[in-house]
């Protein structure tokens, strides 16, 4: 039986009003008859007319952070989305209720198709994941992208101007996220999409160093325990394998959302010691050279804007 279910408790000879069920394990029901014989009665269940959407949305997604061990709350609502349905709500949702002309940093993560694409995408903020499932797209080697649409014409072009202006190309938000250059060039080589004020989190060491598990360590300068076998499994499983069983739900996000939130939580908290030491990259003043990223590219050291 659902929750929001009804029931109805039918006689022989009369029948009465459907009795709603809440979230609970014991039923009461009354009759005015004690005589009556309970083999008397048969129950029906009656599905409960909400819609799915309105269920889904009545009850987020929830999620345990659990790559930290910090006091506080620790729990994680999400929010996913299709790109098609990508509306400003939920931006100004993920952003949370402060004023909207403030500036702020966002966590960002992908999650990464066998094939190389980039079917979806996680932004954090504070204990708020906005998740963004993207049209199948391909590069091609003319810069475009293919999917429902044409070559030439990217499938919601609308949308995806939304998603920039309001969020990743917005100059009040500084996005932090793990391993940048792939994740900003899949964006824009897949979506024609550019973030302009962001930062690679493994920056803060030394090069050649990109552990994650260090990044981490220098970010956090000892203030909380990590969790490294947690941060381990969570960053080896980056590719997004749909898990479409009832008894998983979300469960495919799970990664995801843990990788995200944990970028935003680093942003959140950074007192400096990442972003006075690493530069901002800004996609909108990378080459057109990318646009063709089967082209061999010949640039001078120091010209990626990374």
């Amino acid at each position: 039986m659902a929750d929001g279910d009804s029931v109805k408790l039918l006689r022989q000879t009369e029948s009465f009003a459907p009795i709603p069920i809440g979230n609970t394990t014991t039923l009461l029901l009354c009759c005015d008859d004690y005589s009556l014989h309970p083999t008397h009665f048969t129950l029906e269940i009656m599905p409960s007319r909400k819609s799915p959407e309105k269920s889904e949305a009545a009850q987020p997604p929830m999620f345990y952070q659990r790559l930290i061990d910090k006091p506080g709350d620790n729990n994680i609502e999400a929010r996913i989305v299709h790109e098609k349905e990508l509306k400003t709500d939920d931006i100004q949702w993920l952003l949370g209720p402060g004023d909207v002309d403030s500036s702020c940093s966002v966590g960002i993560s992908p999650a990464y198709s066998k094939s190389g694409g980039l079917p979806v995408l996680a932004c954090a903020h504070d204990t708020r994941i906005l998740i963004i499932k993207f049209y199948g797209t391909k590069a091609y080697r003319d810069g475009n992208t293919s999917g429902t649409g044409t070559p030439s014409q990217p499938p919601n072009l609308g949308r995806r101007n939304q998603l920039e202006n309001e969020l990743l190309s917005n100059p009040l938000y500084t996005f932090y996220a793990f391993d940048l250059a792939p994740l900003a060039l899949s964006l824009r080589l897949h979506f024609h999409l550019h973030l302009t004020d962001a930062i690679d989190i493994q920056s803060v060491l030394e090069a050649p160093d990109r552990s994650v598990m260090n990044a981490i360590r220098v970010a956090m300068a000892d203030s909380f325990e990590i969790l490294p076998r947690n941060i381990t499994s969570t960053f080896e499983r980056m590719l997004y394998e749909p898990n479409n069983g009832k008894d998983q739900k979300h469960r495919d996000f799970s990664d995801l959302v843990q990788r995200a939130w944990l970028c935003g939580y680093l942003g959140q908290h950074d007192t400096g010691v990442i972003k006075d030491k690493v530069p901002t990259v800004d996609m909108k003043k990378f080459s057109d050279d990318v646009r063709h990223p089967f082209r061999p590219i010949n640039l001078p050291c120091g010209s990626l804007p990374f």
